[in-house]
């Protein structure tokens, strides 16, 4: 893993506010010229944050399959990050980060009581606001405690899903983007169920890159890896946990490509900046634990894909970059 000295790349959060001319500011709005910082027409911004989703596993195949084919191709025609890297390895200092470009504060032993933003500082749904953005964030199966003061209380229009299937909340989305949102907005979209070792199956039922050795479903991987371990060997119960982990990507790039037809289908395709990312990554006994929330490059390097219509495409970045 690198030191901490030589990340010194630029942030995703700034990386989006370049993009649109907007000056990230922890300032109030009076400080704040909208009219003066930006130069050029303002984009939609949809992001699109897989957590759980490590760096290595995008771009792979497995059993002759590509795991992530429409991120590939998004990758294909945008810019990817080879290189960039989460400010923590677990989900709730990670989203803060993501969406502050503030680094994780402690300040409490208890991790459910630590509101993780300082006081005074401002998000980037928040500074758009400024910018005429309308914003909207789509939580998935779960908001975690924090965060829902935090966060949450930035976006204009929160969608929570807490009895959705264990897939992405892909058609919420997709019906987002085909009302004729008002234009431009931010749209911030993340999910928890990459997290488990559930039985996600595609829309045709089939289950991808399944194995009989999976024990049972919707338990973290370290259970997981302890009960295949009991009635097999430690080799097939990692790559019994890689295979599902792998097939639950699979599911969200499926859940990618009808997004981005959505976004294609409501006309809006040309004028939004997409990014595929994480807040974190997965150690799968590399260190000894199949978990995360540790401090190892499994857990802390993550994917980076950005797609600006309005740019030529096809670059891979090697620079290291950071999310905060």
């Amino acid at each position: 893993m690198r030191s901490r000295s030589s990340i010194t790349g630029p942030s995703i959060a700034g990386l989006l506010c370049v993009w649109v001319g907007a000056a990230c500011s922890a300032g109030p709005p009076s400080e704040i010229a909208p009219t003066a910082a930006v130069a050029g027409p303002l984009v939609n911004i949809l992001v699109i944050d897989i957590d759980t989703f490590r760096a290595d596993h995008l771009g792979i195949q497995r059993d002759g399959q590509p795991v992530t084919p429409h991120m590939d191709a998004l990758a294909a025609r945008g810019t990817r990050f080879t290189q960039a890297y989460s400010q923590s390895g677990w989900t709730v200092p990670s989203l803060v980060s993501n969406l502050t470009g503030v680094l994780p504060v402690v300040i409490s032993a208890e991790d459910g009581d630590v509101a993780w933003r300082p006081a005074g500082t401002r998000d980037i749904a928040e500074i758009l606001t400024i910018y005429g953005y309308s914003t909207v964030a789509f939580w998935g199966s779960t908001l975690p405690g924090p965060m829902a003061s935090a966060i949450s209380p930035s976006f204009e229009q929160n969608s929570i899903f807490p009895d959705k299937p264990p897939e992405p909340p892909t058609h919420e989305v997709a019906a987002y983007l085909l009302s004729q949102p008002k234009e431009p907005f931010f749209a911030y979209v993340h999910d928890i169920d990459l997290h488990n070792a559930a039985s996600f199956e595609t829309r045709d039922g089939h289950v991808p890159f399944d194995t009989k050795h999976m024990p049972v479903n919707g338990v973290d991987y370290q259970t997981a890896y302890r009960l295949v371990t009991e009635v097999t060997n430690e080799e097939i119960a990692e790559e019994t946990m890689l295979a599902r982990y792998d097939g639950v990507i699979h599911l969200y790039d499926g859940a990618v490509g009808w997004i981005l037809s959505a976004l294609e289908e409501a006309g809006l395709d040309q004028r939004t900046l997409v990014v595929i990312t994480s807040d974190h990554g997965e150690d799968f006994v590399e260190h000894s634990v199949a978990e995360h929330g540790l401090l190892y490059d499994t857990t802390l390097h993550i994917p980076l894909i950005v797609y600006d219509p309005t740019r030529q495409g096809g670059a891979t970045v090697d620079t290291i970059v950071q999310s905060v």
